[in-house]
């Protein structure tokens, strides 16, 4: 507070004082505002006594409106064709605004500063011009003059634009970069150029993705040994081009990959603790427990190994018979001339609890079952709770599913599982220090349930006027709820009031299952559908499938047919008409047993009803099969011979053979030196000459006098008949020709004990004929059972149509 202030204006009026009493003076306590134009007057404050400590600034500002212009500063004339060495002046004038007026140049949003060659002149109080005595790379940005008084600002941008040249922007340019492993490392590609240029990165001459570069800058993450190498830059614009090339080396520090670590361990064993460092060599690794190093000299329990790595190093501590005073927290350093790190273990000496004794499956359903269980030791710590870990037997998704159990509790209930499938399960404990060993596994089979699914891909294809091929894929795995037993394959004509007709088909080891339905009416079409069954039941139906059987009134007959021979590279076969007939011509399909397209080897003119398939692959299944044809149409196919070619010529072939009515044992040698081929082909052509005429009356089987291993191909296994005494073996060459991927299987028939058969010659060569002379006397020996052939017999095995 001031005493005596007071202030007056004109006529000594005084201002009210309660305006004038603040000790802090501001232009509203004491502003007066005059309306009058053109009148004068003063104004002065009065303090009648001040105090010593009194310090104060009293400001009289006088405004006027009469005057109050913002200043506006004119456009700039448009800079074109800058190049580099010419000077340049750029004015900032104000074409209006109230005095004064302060101007300021920038460059790129940053004051001008000292930039060289770069100059302002004050040319007067309303204009300022800068110049620049001689261009250069440098000088070339956005100009900015910002003019400013009291009452407003104003500004303007003028570009300065220069063709030029691409330069790079780093100084050191070529450098080489160290990159520390882990970290992130820069190659810096930025240039500079107008117009701009056209920037890429180059790896082992591949451009580095756009999309990795920013403004020509390339940052890598996380630098790695993958990252080290050479980085081709490339500037370019219509002025010219520049190339740079940029190395990055890479150096690792010490460090270690897992920080931390606890390790438990059971009273009077051997423990060790591992730390693995990585980095560039030389490195080092030192252990200590608590702030005491150690060494061997330390404790005769102590052993360090430390092994030297590619990467690193490898440091093992060894403590022998470990004790409860080995609880403690261990430390290794790791350093070398780029780095170091620690890390901690923790060493815990006691036993984790012992495995669950007496597991037992109690109650089983088909998706539950109850687990019992009796405890063991608890290592001296608390149980926490036990796991129950149960997986698939068999399967792809056998991975153990887990879950646990309170520690109170020694039993549970196992749901949502599979019906029909075997499980095996352990029991674990669980407690501070870890978990124990599993317990002895339990083995467990859910009851079945019927399929969940009908089969896959139903497909039904006519094959003759009475014959139709059905093929199928089992359900979904998933969806079995237990081991498919069959399947049942239903038909009937469409429209037909009569209920539907049943084939039961076992269940074989097949991707895709095949049937030939037979005896059909010709011409008729015919619903086909197809269910899979297991113990449980049988499962939903298939969607149908409708198919029609070919008119046959003038088909050909049902050829049957036989194999002659089997060589390394080549099959003959040769076949017969039940009944009479013109046949126009044969076709003989083969194909690889394991699966791919149908070839077809179309025979036209044959007087001996045989023929030779060559250029087979050795020890290799074949199947084949044939079909005739009179011209009108084609008949139904013969069944399907499964054959495997040798695979050496010492190799003693078994053949079975049988479609219901003659089997046949063969035995055939094949042992011929090649060095004398050329005189045992005439030796066996007159031996078969005198062999034929002795053996017209004698048809008995011939005793086998090797084996050949029978190798699985995943189709039905059938069986088929063999007759006839063929001796002369003619070989065709009919180039085979590939009509798609057709499907011909069968389910396998029970073998019939009738039947002879006689030994015939193989030439591996195609258009050859040869004989071959028995050389012992042909012996009896009894029929194979067919339930144990299906599956364990060696040789070929030849199928039957149903």
């Amino acid at each position: 507070m001031v005493d005596g202030l007071s202030s007056f204006m004109n006529s000594f009026q005084s201002v009210p004082r309660g305006r004038a009493t603040s000790a802090a003076f501001n232009m509203e306590s004491l502003a007066l505002n005059v309306n009058a134009i053109g009148v004068a007057f003063n104004m002065w404050l009065n303090m009648d006594s001040l105090v010593s400590r009194f310090v104060s600034v009293i400001l009289c500002v006088v405004t006027t409106t009469s005057a109050q212009v913002a200043p506006e500063i004119a456009p700039h004339r448009s800079l074109n064709d800058l190049s580099e060495g010419k000077r340049l002046s750029l004015i900032c004038l104000a074409t209006s605004g109230t005095p004064p007026i302060s101007f300021s140049w920038s460059k790129d949003s940053a004051p001008i500063g000292n930039l060289f060659g770069v100059k302002i002149v004050h040319i007067d109080d309303f204009q300022y011009q800068l110049q620049i005595d001689k261009l250069t790379i440098e000088h070339v940005g956005n100009y900015s003059c910002n003019a400013k008084n009291i009452y407003g600002s104003d500004h303007i941008t003028i570009p300065v634009i220069m063709k030029f040249a691409p330069q790079w922007v780093s100084i050191n340019h070529e450098t080489p970069i160290g990159g520390v492993a882990g970290e992130s490392v820069q190659v810096d590609c930025r240039a500079i150029g107008h117009p701009q240029p056209t920037i890429r990165i180059l790896r082992e001459s591949t451009v580095i993705p756009d999309d990795q570069v920013v403004n020509g800058l390339l940052t890598i993450a996380l630098v790695t040994s993958r990252d080290k190498g050479d980085y081709q830059c490339e500037a370019v614009n219509s002025l010219g081009k520049l190339l740079k090339t940029v190395t990055v080396s890479l150096s690792v520090p010490a460090r270690f990959k897992e920080k931390t670590s606890v390790v438990t361990s059971r009273r009077s064993e051997t423990t060790t603790l591992k730390c693995y460092a990585v980095g560039d060599h030389p490195i080092s690794v030192v252990w200590s427990k608590g702030n005491v190093k150690l060494d061997k000299r330390t404790s005769s329990r102590y052993q360090i190994i430390e092994s030297i790595t590619t990467d690193g190093l490898s440091s093992e501590l060894r403590i022998r018979e470990t004790d409860r005073a080995d609880s403690a927290l261990y430390s290794c350093h790791t350093e070398n001339k780029f780095g170091n790190d620690d890390r901690k273990v923790k060493l815990v000496v006691k036993d984790v609890p012992g495995a669950p004794q007496d597991v037992r499956v109690k109650d089983i359903w088909s998706r539950s079952v109850s687990v019992y269980w009796t405890p063991s030791y608890d290592g001296n710590s608390p149980i926490s709770k036990y796991i129950v870990n149960y997986w698939k037997q068999h399967g792809v998704s056998n991975r153990p599913q887990e879950f646990g159990v309170p520690s109170a509790q020694h039993f549970t209930l196992v749901r949502d599982l599979q019906p029909g499938t075997q499980y095996v399960l352990n029991v674990l404990a669980e407690n501070s220090i870890g978990k124990s060993e599993g317990s002895r596994t339990v083995t467990f089979t859910t009851n079945d349930e019927e399929p969940e699914a009908p089969p896959l891909d139903v497909n039904a294809l006519t094959q003759g006027p009475t014959t139709v091929l059905v093929s199928w894929k089992a359900p979904q795995k998933d969806t079995w709820n237990g081991d498919i037993e069959g399947y049942y394959i239903g038909f009937k004509p469409k429209n037909s009031n009569g209920s539907t007709s049943y084939k039961k088909v076992e269940q074989k080891n097949n991707i895709t299952h095949e049937y030939i339905l037979q005896g059909l009416n010709k011409g008729t079409e015919y619903e086909i559908t197809v269910q899979a069954y297991n113990h449980a039941g049988s499962g939903p139906i298939s969607p149908q499938r409708l198919v029609m059987t070919r008119p046959g009134e003038d088909s050909p007959d049902v050829p049957r047919l036989f194999v002659d021979a089997v060589t390394m590279d080549s099959i003959k076969v040769h076949w017969q008409l039940r009944t009479g007939g013109q046949i126009l011509n044969y076709t003989v399909h083969h194909r690889q047993a394991d699966g791919g397209a149908w070839l077809e080897n179309v025979i036209v003119n044959s007087t001996d009803n045989s023929y030779a398939l060559t250029g087979l692959r050795s020890g290799t299944t074949y199947e084949i099969f044939l079909t005739a044809s009179n011209g009108a149409m084609k008949g139904d196919p013969s069944q399907i011979l499964k054959i495997q070619t040798l695979r050496s010529p010492d190799i003693l072939v078994e053949i079975f053979e049988s479609d219901g009515d003659l089997p046949i044992y063969m035995n055939m040698y094949l042992t011929v030196p090649a060095a004398a081929l050329a005189l045992a082909i005439i030796v066996i052509v007159v031996s078969s000459c005198i062999c034929c005429r002795q053996m017209k009356n004698v048809q008995q089987p011939v005793p086998p006098q090797g084996e050949m291993a029978l190798y699985g191909t995943m189709v039905p296994q059938r069986y088929m008949d063999a007759a006839g005494n063929e001796v002369t073996v003619t070989y065709g060459t009919v180039p085979p020709v590939d009509p798609g991927a057709i499907q011909l299987q069968a389910q396998t028939v029970q073998m019939q004990t009738a039947g002879t058969a006689t030994v015939v010659p193989t030439i591996a060569n195609a258009n050859t004929t040869g004989t071959w002379s028995r050389k012992e006397a042909p012996k009896n020996r009894p029929l194979p059972v067919p339930s144990e052939a299906s599956d364990k017999a060696t040789g070929h095995l030849y199928d039957s149509a149903q």
